[in-house]
């Protein structure tokens, strides 16, 4: 009986603890809720103000530029990809971020292209890279801007950690490739005399990008 007694609270034990809940890290399940969202945005603390922008038909008076591309040199065929989201009715002090990717020739391929936007880790262009080096984020505060290639990003990160393909929006332009991309950001922001002005912490940003088109 003393055996059959022990058996069943060892059991009644085991049974505990598999009802207990799972803990789940707050920042794992905040960064698996922010892989779910599709809207184009940037949520984030820039210079100690928190900034929620949430791109939606224009109707809530943030824009998104997601289709444009930057010449990078005199080589026409060089070019890198811009993608912003901003406060068109200039409500807040800052009103613009925009994220350069690293050059690449558009003869190249859509795979070698489109690699650049990779999940992992990635390198912002700093004073010294060359224009296909790393990633450069850009931000318009109180009528200045402010860029992140000016100075040391030591302590920052740029990070990307979800991309999907875009369907074309237009059935007659079946050449026309976007992707979406996640990206986590921290980093510094200079002045372009390499002053520091502050950081951006914390900040996710969703953005769509036009890596080949046709017309």
């Amino acid at each position: 009986m003393k055996y059959l007694s022990l058996f069943f609270i060892f059991h009644l034990f085991i049974i505990n603890l598999s009802c207990k809940e799972e803990t789940v890290d707050p920042f794992i399940a905040e960064i698996e809720q922010f892989k779910k969202q599709t809207t184009l945005q940037f949520k984030g603390n820039v210079n100690s103000q928190d900034v929620y922008w949430r791109f939606d038909n224009w109707d809530n008076g943030i824009g998104a530029a997601f289709e444009s591309s930057w010449r990078a040199s005199n080589d026409s065929t060089i070019q890198t990809r811009n993608f912003a989201i901003y406060d068109y009715e200039l409500r807040e002090d800052l009103t613009l971020l925009r994220i350069f990717s690293p050059a690449f020739s558009i003869m190249d391929s859509y795979e070698n292209k489109r690699s650049i936007f990779d999940v992992g880790e990635k390198k912002f262009r700093l004073v010294d890279d060359s224009i296909f080096d790393g990633f450069t984020i850009q931000a318009n505060i109180d009528s200045t801007v402010f860029i992140t290639n000016n100075g040391s990003q030591e302590g920052s990160f740029f990070e990307i950690i979800k991309n999907e393909e875009v369907l074309p929006e237009h059935a007659e332009q079946p050449d026309n490739k976007k992707i979406r991309i996640w990206i986590l950001v921290s980093c510094n922001l200079y002045e372009y005399g390499g002053n520091k002005i502050g950081r951006i912490e914390n900040g996710r940003f969703i953005a769509e990008v036009l890596i080949d088109w046709n017309g």
